[in-house]
């Protein structure tokens, strides 16, 4: 449906009053060539034609919000995480639009943990182009080789576009797949696939000890 009016007249005053932080897992924009729409809704089965609309669905919205409130989502990093979830909050609430990985680590205390390590291993269900827009695993790897810490990571499949991955601190990445295999087989299977990927990978670096 075409979005003609936002109607803000009802927004709790509260809110003016209230400091809002968002965690976002990925620096996507709202909209254009790596919007929230052609980036992920391939993944949700969306069609060239279908995404095209959908885009177009999105700019605009992107405009009236600028219209609005004077505040530009349409471009703004993290504005297209959680299918643009992440341009209302940062629009709407005036929230501050934090990479979820970077407040994940700093809770934890991650960089103290890394310090001293010899190896990080780390891990997810498709590593592919779409892990260097600010996934969890971006932010593991940066921290590592920032510490100068190899890095290790297994995933269910490797997709297109992980070279960049290697130059940002990805020292390799394991399919734990050991043959051809169904979706519904490695999902059944995986806490052994992963166990018997993790076994070979260490017996290999037993090799070079």
């Amino acid at each position: 449906a075409d979005l003609d009016v936002i109607d803000i007249s009802g927004l709790d005053k509260r809110i003016a009053l209230t400091r809002f932080k968002a965690a976002c897992d990925v620096q996507n924009p709202l909209a254009g060539p790596q919007g929230a729409t052609y980036v992920f809704g391939p993944q949700k089965g969306a069609d060239e034609k279908t995404l095209a609309l959908l885009d177009q669905h999105m700019a605009k919205y992107g405009k009236m919000v600028e219209t609005l409130l004077g505040v530009n989502v349409t471009d703004l990093p993290g504005a297209g995480a959680a299918g643009g979830l992440g341009a209302a909050i940062f629009a709407f609430l005036g929230a501050e639009l934090k990479s979820g990985i970077d407040l994940v680590m700093e809770t934890v205390q991650l960089e103290k943990h890394l310090s001293g390590a010899d190896l990080v291993f780390t891990g997810e269900g498709k590593i592919d182009s779409q892990t260097s827009f600010g996934k969890t695993l971006w932010g593991v790897a940066r921290l590592a080789k920032g510490c100068r810490v190899p890095l290790i990571a297994l995933t269910g499949k490797i997709g297109d576009g992980t070279e960049i991955l290697y130059e940002n601190g990805f020292s390799s990445i394991f399919a734990i797949a050991d043959g051809p295999l169904t979706l519904e087989q490695s999902i059944s299977q995986a806490a052994f696939l992963l166990e018997s990927a993790a076994e070979r990978i260490f017996r290999l670096i037993k090799v070079f000890k």
